[in-house]
């Protein structure tokens, strides 16, 4: 690496992390705190409060790569152009096109720390809080709708349970599905009407079994009563189930989405969540490719117009992304083009931006 790429990435640290903490803040303030509010007036303990707190965090704190990215170009830049930095570096032969290339690698190192951390990190945390709000709202472990538990064996064999109705008081479950897969392909499926736990075993009623071979039925069978003993109890279910697609990772996701086409269910929001998990990251390059030409521009030193374009840019990004969002999971649009057309209309517009500057 060289000395100008440490120099232009090093001044792009102090406002990254910079942004990140004010804007981290600003996303706990209006949407955690308000909540956990809400909760504790209600009953929560604080030793729960404080692990929904932690829990919830990295959801938000995800969020904050990109917008702190954008302000991080905005101010490097900026100030580079504000101090004729940018004159003597061009002075010294430093063209244009190498002087953002420092930019663009910045935008990409965070795209693919958001990317990680949404895979590895926020999936769990989403699940862990879930619980503790489920346990906050209900107080035990009620009746609860679509619950979706992903179990993993040994030698590549995987196992997904789902009930529309799970009462682990009861020891009931209605309308359930059981899915088994080696390496990712489904080799047999169990559905029945509905399940009542015994001793260590379920009991299955009115259901068929399905053995699959290359995704097609090879050989079914129907049963009035079935009895199986591999299942978490109900309780192990419900604590471990899960219910939204925030909650699930890309793999769980996948799985499930092919799950609920089999049985001719409506995966709308699952399938206009799964492209997002890759196009939401890879915003911060695309605000690094918005923000490089327009901190160029600027000859202001002011933190405040960094914050405040910053501000004006994302907000405009995320209302963009989030209505295609719903158009997504309405079906008016391929899940995939809603996912990537935010991205790719602002990246044309950073093109646009730089190309602007080199005239």
């Amino acid at each position: 690496m060289k000395i100008l790429d440490r120099y232009i990435l090093r001044e792009l640290a102090g406002p990254f992390l910079f942004g990140v903490g004010v804007f981290s803040i600003l996303l706990v303030a209006g949407f955690i705190l308000p909540k956990l509010t809400e909760l504790f007036t209600e009953g929560l303990g604080l030793y729960d409060a404080l692990l929904l707190f932690f829990y919830l965090l990295p959801r938000y704190l995800v969020l904050t790569f990109a917008m702190s990215t954008l302000l991080a170009v905005l101010m490097a830049f900026g100030r580079l152009s504000a101090d004729s930095e940018m004159v003597a570096l061009h002075a010294a032969g430093a063209s244009f096109p190498r002087l953002i290339v420092p930019g663009i690698v910045f935008g990409i190192g965070v795209s693919l720390i958001g990317l990680i951390s949404g895979e590895m990190i926020v999936p769990p945390a989403n699940h862990a809080a879930e619980k503790i709000l489920q346990k906050a709202k209900s107080g035990s472990p009620e009746q609860r709708e679509n619950v979706i538990l992903f179990e993993r064996e040994k030698e590549g064999m995987e196992r997904s349970i789902y009930a529309a109705t799970l009462n682990p008081a009861a020891g009931t479950m209605e309308q359930v599905t059981i899915t088994e897969f080696r390496n990712s392909q489904p080799v047999g499926i169990i559905h029945a009407r509905r399940a009542q736990r015994t001793e260590n075993a379920w009991r299955l009623f009115d259901g068929a079994s399905y053995t699959l071979r290359g995704g097609l039925p090879a050989a079914s069978d129907t049963f009035r009563e079935k009895i199986i003993t591999y299942l978490a109890s109900p309780e192990e279910i419900a604590a471990r189930g899960k219910r939204n697609p925030f909650e699930m990772s890309y793999r769980e996701l996948k799985l499930h989405i092919a799950l609920l086409r089999r049985q001719d269910q409506e995966a709308g929001k699952f399938e206009a969540e799964l492209p997002r998990r890759f196009s939401l990251p890879f915003a911060s390059l695309v605000f690094a490719l918005i923000g490089t030409p327009l901190g160029m521009r600027s000859h202001r030193r002011s933190s405040s117009l960094g914050v405040g374009l910053t501000i004006l840019i994302v907000f405009l990004y995320y209302v963009f992304w989030n209505w295609l969002r719903i158009v997504a999971e309405e079906g008016a649009m391929a899940p995939l083009l809603a996912a990537w057309l935010p991205n790719l209309a602002f990246a044309g517009a950073g093109l646009a931006l730089i190309l602007g500057v080199r005239k």
